[in-house]
């Protein structure tokens, strides 16, 4: 161990603080070995000893914090913050005062219980949708919703970290510790008048802003398949009891195979709740009342509802959105320095490699008859499907594909 000489514990704390702060600003060091180096830069020069430097990690704040992540995650995931926005865009579309009281308030109550940051990035997507469809200003609503995610860590105790941290403070020094609701009152009251303030004055301050040219020219998903003029349906299917399907993996199904389907994403009962697998592979098991979201062929639906015991399915509104924030398709170009070129669609083993589909090439402007056996040129334009997440993988072989068209549905997509 070398311990450094306590006259100089100040000045090594804050040449530490420094390097961390580079290395953070850097952002080529991930951030948790970051911390780590420090406890441990710490620990060895015996600035701090051992029981000090961990003490923090038994901490109840830090378990807070970790609990509060959990239940941000969990309204995340089960759709609770985009279902909020997806609300609002259909109940304020007539009034943009209206529009605005109500991003801010539901920007604030769910800031109130998770992370203002994950809040404010699931609603990004939302309310450039709603801009758009009422041809208001992005940043005129944008920037009041972010101001209210950040007052609303006066709203509840575990709103904002500092919050916990003062709370645990005051405990360890014997006074009374704050409750889940201590200042909500006051934190209400500044809530009030930012949004008064905003409502009646403030946003008349804000930047106007409008869409990007490359955005203004983008085209729906459905634009994209009928320029390649695919021949298959898009369409949802339920496993029925009875179905041969049951217990079968998709790639033992040989749906594509044997009827020409391919199946783009499907949702299961998890535990009680339905989970949509957006990147679906061949060793997922297919089970009874699985919804399976499918192109194929107009003329076998009816043939492949009776022999494999399959239904229409119908879903909502909100669980088309829902699909449309997981999946979705691009047109991408080939490289002329691609290892693809030569090969045909079925021998690049696109889905084993990115996880994507592809279901339609324009070559020289026009759409090829058999694309899947035709082999691939430098600059053909391939029709795309598959997850946002697969498809923004796909993004950064560039030494393969270049993406020549992301559709209107993209600018939806929450950032991870």
């Amino acid at each position: 161990m070398f311990s450094i000489p306590e006259q100089w514990h100040a000045n090594f704390v804050f040449a530490l603080i420094a390097a961390a702060a580079l290395l953070m600003a850097s952002n080529r060091v991930r951030y948790d070995m970051i911390a780590i180096c420090v406890v441990l830069a710490l620990i060895l020069t015996n600035v701090l000893p051992v029981n000090a430097a961990l003490a923090g990690f038994g901490n109840s704040v830090v378990i807070l914090i970790a609990g509060l992540l959990v239940v941000g995650e969990m309204l995340d995931r089960t759709g609770v913050a985009r279902f909020v926005g997806n609300w609002i865009s259909q109940n304020s579309s007539s009034s943009t005062t209206k529009m605005l009281i109500m991003l801010m308030l539901a920007s604030a109550i769910l800031s109130a219980v998770m992370s203002s940051t994950a809040v404010v990035a699931i609603f990004i997507p939302i309310v450039l949708r709603i801009a758009k469809y009422s041809n208001s200003s992005p940043s005129k609503l944008l920037l009041p919703m972010s101001y209210a995610a950040l007052v609303s860590g006066m709203l509840t105790l575990i709103a904002t970290p500092p919050n916990l941290v003062v709370s645990a403070g005051l405990k360890s020094q014997g006074f009374e510790p704050l409750s889940f609701f201590s200042f909500t009152l006051p934190g209400l009251i500044v809530l009030a008048g930012l949004v008064l303030y905003m409502v009646s004055y403030g946003r008349k301050w804000l930047p106007e802003s409008a869409p990007s040219g490359e955005e203004a020219k983008s085209r729906s998903v459905q634009a994209l398949w009928d320029e390649y003029r695919v021949e298959k349906e898009l369409t949802y299917l339920r496993v029925a009891i009875g179905s041969p399907l049951h217990g079968k993996t998709i790639g033992e199904s040989e749906l594509y195979k044997q009827y020409g389907i391919r199946i783009l994403d499907l949702s299961q009962r998890v535990r009680g709740w339905r989970e949509l697998k957006a990147g679906v592979s061949p060793d997922i098991v297919l089970h009874i009342d699985d919804i399976l979201h499918v192109a194929i062929p107009p003329a076998c639906i009816e043939q492949v509802k009776e022999e494999l015991n399959l239904v229409a399915f119908h879903p909502s509104q909100l669980e088309e959105q829902y699909r449309a924030w997981e999946f979705g398709a691009v047109s991408v170009l080939i490289h002329p320095e691609s290892k693809l070129v030569g090969r045909s669609i079925t021998e690049a083993h696109l889905r084993d490699h990115y996880g994507v589909d592809v279901f339609g090439i324009r070559r020289n402007h026009q759409v090829l008859d058999d694309y899947a056996n035709q082999k691939l040129q430098p600059s053909d334009c391939l029709l795309v499907t598959g997850a946002w997440a697969r498809i923004a993988q796909l993004q950064k072989q560039k030494h393969d594909f270049v993406v020549l068209e992301m559709p209107l549905e993209a600018s939806d997509i929450v950032p991870a």
